[in-house]
């Protein structure tokens, strides 16, 4: 991979981290009737949004290659099964349990359940087609990209390290 493909991981991770931990918090807080930060975190940052988000980003290419039913059950079985391994691994792991489906229709060991992979699947097919497009622009303002169209810096470009650049 070459540096620009790192900085749009990296921006694309950090703002949909971001973005993810608002509306998770959000969601929670409606939920109790009370402002809740719920994050594993403690922080507006919720570096497990931001990897779902890059995961849909890396196979979204060969999941368009389906059909809109079979991109449907893609992204919610990828995204579902990202679920799974985060809630295993905070139980597992860190001893704290986020998430308790249990009592869910058709759930796995209660860490996502059959709604979410529904949501998930749902969730994939408007980020993908209508979220992402959108957002992308603004992201890439951040790096200076030429696939930003309104970008203008009032300052010249930063030149790689010269232990960079081969030659």
């Amino acid at each position: 991979m070459n540096q620009d493909q790192w900085e749009r991981i990296i921006i694309f991770f950090a703002a949909y981290s971001i973005i993810g931990a608002f509306l998770d918090i959000g969601y929670a807080s409606m939920k109790a009737g009370e402002f809740t930060l719920l994050l594993s975190t403690g922080t507006i940052f919720g570096p497990s949004y931001g990897i779902g988000v890059l995961i849909i980003l890396f196979l979204k290419d060969e999941i368009k290659k389906f059909s809109l039913l079979g991109e449907f059950f893609s992204y919610g079985l990828f995204l579902a099964a990202w679920e799974y391994c985060t809630g295993w691994l905070a139980v597992n792991v860190r001893g704290v349990r986020f998430h308790d489906y249990s009592d869910s229709l058709l759930n796995l060991h209660g860490h996502t359940d059959i709604d979410h992979f529904i949501i998930f699947g749902v969730l994939g097919m408007l980020f993908v087609y209508h979220i992402h497009p959108h957002i992308r622009p603004y992201l890439f303002k951040f790096i200076n990209s030429p696939e930003s169209q309104t970008y203008t810096s009032p300052l010249p470009p930063i030149p790689p390290p010269k232990s960079l650049v081969q030659g």
